[in-house]
């Protein structure tokens, strides 16, 4: 066997880094791609919840509405069958 020369050695081991570094790189990349993604279904997820709680106030208020002018019609009634 032939002397393996230091530089070689070290030569091997910054290309082993290089390519974990590169390795690691892309991970990392796809892993902000993943919470980009993530934070933009959160961030739709969340303004479509403000939507339907928008919505059910209107509706919720819409039946306070009508139920007050019921009361009010049936107050009108019972006024004019009184007199």
């Amino acid at each position: 066997m032939k002397k393996i020369k230091i530089g070689t050695i070290f030569l091997l081991m910054g290309l082993m880094i290089c390519f974990t570094g590169c390795s690691n790189a892309k991970q990392q990349k796809k892993l902000d791609q993943q919470y980009v993604d993530y934070e933009k279904k959160y961030t739709d997820l969340k303004s479509d919840n403000d939507k339907a709680e928008d919505y059910l106030d209107e509706r919720r208020d819409k039946t306070r509405q009508a139920k007050e002018e019921k009361l009010e019609f049936k107050r009108k009634i019972k006024n004019r069958i009184a007199d």
